[in-house]
């Protein structure tokens, strides 16, 4: 190109470049002449004033409650307005006190902002406290036209852990033995609180009425010694058979009473027995009432009093009801009518099952039931005892047979109520009568009894008095077998229920119980295995049930209720008979009602962690009938995903201890994979409807291999002091990796070795290298009240989908001062899938 040619281009683009120049920006006067403007400067801010309040002027401990502090202007604001909350007084913030955020920002548009002041609680008996509260901000434009407002700190009351005060505490347990021509009955009594139970009276009162003081009585009496911590004293009588009565039901009450008075002594000081004689005066030990199925579809008529299934606020037979959808969240399954457990197996590991009730006879598997205390495994059996039937003989209630009418009682037949699975197949194992061959009961057995072919064991029972200890390697090895072997490799399922142990301060009380609970459900070394699902209680409001032991091992809550009197109870099947069952001890409800019960075969007043875990049986039956190729960690992870929230709002329970505020009890916790849980609830409710649903698109056997991985142990050399009574306790820290787990968390245990003058006052706090926290045990544990050492294996299942890899912390806090102690070994074991 000649020079000339590009003179032009040059100048060509020149002229575009201004041109374009000058369209976009002609306010600036682009091309010839003409005089420039500019934008008027903005006007100078507004100045704001502020005004400020609190809620309440009284902050209690022994609520554990919070006033809200609201920052206001008189109208929107144009810009954004910081204040800032300061303090004043004898309160201490974080130690009596702590606020959500003392930074408080009025948004553009907005009016107000505010901000909560929490109390603390302690264990510190102390003078009312007060705390001056006063806003601030450095803008010179923002007034403050609010005086500093002054709340009071009232004290609980409540003072330290009062190591000096514990208590005894009696438990009875009755237990019966039928001869040919004598009933034996073996009492037993145990002082399982921390001090010594007195000298006491053992008596038994033989009655021909449930009613005692009425019909002929006999009292049999035995002089008991004192008993030191878990002192154990049994006493033996036989009952001739001769000198009673043919043709009449006996009721048998064994109570331990004070050497000098009549009054019971504090605890579990009454059991309940029974036996009925027939014509040649022998113990009835067998079923042999004729039941025919009805092939007419007739609604129960006990359904509609069946809050679990469907809560519409009804009473239940008792004084108030609940809250309406309080249930099982099954609507659309009861509207279809389908699934109904159809084809699906359920033993009923109880205390016996009355095979020929009416309401359940229909279900039971003829020949699967099995007799534990018949010939073929006792040496010395029940007398007229048969194999195949477990007939409860005592006559003051079967627990088999209550639990299995929640799981399968038949459905419109119209003779009392639907179960949840109603068409379900169950057969009854009687093992905690005879508390023997617990494998053969669990599924290792394919003959007498037959329990290799069941797809749902029902384990409503568990241990009051569980403390720390190791998981036995026998337990483990079962369970895993079962879960890997049964139902063609796809794993039996085992639901169990979580305890009704939160009420259970057998050695001490204190006031943290009220939140904490006595116990935790890793008392119990079972409970710890990820082979099964833990069932905790919920009552007709939603809420957890009062006697649902919490921890960190609940998978899901179901509706049980509470006690049938004041709030509905579970309504179930009760032995056949007015003169037999729970109804003769539980007079209220159903048990009065003639015209609802006029067979006295039923009962309103079951209740219990024992009642919610057939509800959680009955509710996964139905999903095997829909998807039977479920495997047990399929049936785990639907319920989980699909799980309800209840008590959404709850508040998590802070305590400051040394000064550092901890807390024992958390609010809802969503963890890393979004799966939100909490120490009452578990995943939360279980949820058929929804579960059913999750179902139409789930593929079965999805979750991969399931991976239990060694013991990553902690870098402890030697022992760790617990720093005393002190909120920030100690911190070790355990590495998953460095090659790592390439899969997702399922289940989480932690062993710890203790040594420790009073290990009860210890908590452990178990958090993720994702940050989610889990409280593996509360402080003032009653099952550790009579240890100084223990080496304990404890489960989570909070961490559930997470990535395993990383750094956890084991945080170990000592909440009580004076008694102390070391960690001398910390190791962990994730068990994990592919999600």
């Amino acid at each position: 190109m000649s020079n000339s040619s590009v003179a032009v281009a040059n100048a060509t683009a020149r002229f575009f470049a201004l041109g374009w120049v000058c369209v976009l920006g002609m306010l600036a006067g682009c091309g010839g002449g003409g005089s420039s403007s500019r934008p008027a400067p903005p006007p100078p801010p507004t100045p704001v004033t502020l005004t400020y309040s609190v809620s309440e002027t009284d902050l209690y401990e022994a609520d554990g409650n919070f006033v809200n502090v609201e920052v206001s202007a008189a109208s929107s604001v144009s810009r954004v307005i910081q204040a800032t909350l300061s303090f004043t007084g004898d309160a201490v913030l974080g130690q009596d006190f702590e606020v959500d955020s003392s930074s408080l920002r009025i948004g553009v548009g907005s009016q107000s902002a505010q901000t909560r002041i929490h109390v603390l609680k302690d264990w510190i008996v102390e003078e009312l406290e007060n705390l001056e509260v006063d806003v601030t901000s450095s803008s010179q434009l923002v007034t403050i036209d609010t005086e500093p407002v002054e709340i009071s700190i009232h004290d609980s009351g409540v003072g330290p852990v009062a190591k000096d005060q514990f208590t005894s505490f009696a438990f009875v347990y009755a237990d019966l033995n039928v001869g040919s021509n004598f009933v034996q009955v073996e009492a037993r009594l145990w002082n399982v609180g921390r001090e010594q139970l007195e000298a006491s009276r053992l008596i038994m009162f033989l009655t021909e009425s449930p009613y005692y003081g009425t019909g002929r009585q006999t009292n049999y009496r035995v002089s008991v010694p004192s008993l030191g911590t878990f002192g154990f004293y049994s006493n033996t009588w036989f009952i001739p058979l001769h000198t009673l009565r043919a043709n009449q039901t006996y009721y048998i009450q064994v109570a331990v009473l004070g050497r000098n008075n009549n009054s019971t002594l504090y605890g579990y000081s009454r059991d309940w027995l029974g036996f009925e004689l027939d014509a040649n005066r022998r113990v009835v030990v067998s079923c042999d009432d004729d039941v025919s199925d009805s092939q007419e579809e007739v609604e129960d008529p006990l359904f509609v009093h069946q809050w679990s299934l469907q809560n519409t606020g009804q009473s239940a037979f008792a004084s108030g009801g609940g809250v309406p959808d309080a249930d099982l969240s099954m609507d659309s399954t009861l509207s279809i009518g389908e699934p109904t457990g159809s084809g699906v197996k359920i033993a009923v590991v109880d205390t016996g099952l009355e095979v020929c009730h009416p309401d359940l006879a229909v279900n039971v598997e003829a020949g699967k039931s099995f007799n534990f205390k018949s010939s073929l495994v006792q040496s010395n059996p029940w007398f007229g005892a048969t194999n195949n039937d477990p007939y409860q003989a005592s006559t003051y209630g079967d627990h088999g047979t209550s639990v299995g009418g929640i799981i399968a009682a038949k459905g419109n037949n119209g003779i009392g109520l639907r179960g949840v699975a109603p068409n379900a197949l169950i057969r009854g194992f009687n093992f905690l009568t005879e508390q023997c061959c617990m494998e053969d009961a669990l599924g290792a057995s394919s003959i007498d009894p037959i329990s290799d072919d069941v797809d749902i064991f029902n384990l409503s029972w568990g241990s009051a008095f569980g403390s720390a200890s190791e998981l036995r390697p026998s337990l483990n090895t079962l369970y895993r077998t079962m879960t890997s072997t049964l139902r063609e490799g796809k794993g039996a399922i085992y639901v169990k229920s979580a305890g009704n142990a939160f009420n259970g301060c057998f050695s001490m009380r204190h006031d943290a119980h009220q939140r904490l609970g006595c116990n935790v459900t890793n008392n119990e070394d079972v409970q710890v295995l990820p082979y099964l699902i833990v069932v905790g209680a919920l009552n007709a409001d939603d809420q957890k049930a009062s006697y649902s032991s919490p921890g960190s091992t609940i998978w899901v809550s179901v509706p049980a209720g509470q006690y049938g009197n004041t709030s509905p109870a579970s309504i179930t099947t009760d032995q056949i008979g007015s003169d037999r069952g729970y109804d003769q001890i539980s007079r209220r409800g159903l048990a009065l009602d003639s015209i609802s019960n006029d067979n006295g075969n039923y009962i309103s007043t079951f209740t219990g962690t024992s009642a919610a875990a057939p509800h959680a049986s009955g509710a996964i039956a139905l999903l095997l009938e829909r998807e039977p190729d479920l495997t047990w960690r399929d049936v785990k992870h639907v319920l989980a995903s699909t799980a309800r929230t209840v008590q959404p709002d709850i508040q998590h329970e802070r305590v400051t201890i040394g000064g550092v505020p901890v807390t024992f009890l958390d609010a809802w916790v969503e963890n890393s994979a979004g799966y939100s849980y909490h120490n009452y609830f578990g995943f939360g409710a279980v949820d058929v409807d929804a579960s059913l649903r999750m179902l139409d698109d789930y593929v079965p056997d999805s979750l991969g291999e399931f991976i239990e991985s060694d013991w990553f142990a902690s870098n402890i050399s030697e022992p760790q002091s617990i720093p005393d009574e002190n909120g920030a306790g100690i911190s070790l820290p355990v590495v998953v990796g460095p090659e790592g787990l390439n899969n997702n968390v399922e289940a989480v245990w932690v062993q710890i070795e203790v040594a420790h003058d009073f290990p009860a006052e210890l908590a452990f706090i178990l958090s993720s290298p994702n940050g989610t926290r889990s409280v593996i045990n509360h402080p003032l544990n009653n099952g550790l009240v009579n240890q100084t050492g223990f080496t304990w294996t404890l489960g989570s299942n909070a961490f559930y989908g997470e990535d395993p890899n990383g750094t956890w912390t084991v945080q170990v806090i000592d909440t009580v001062a004076d008694d102390t102690g070391t960690v001398d070994h910390l190791e962990l074991k994730i068990f994990s899938g592919q999600h």
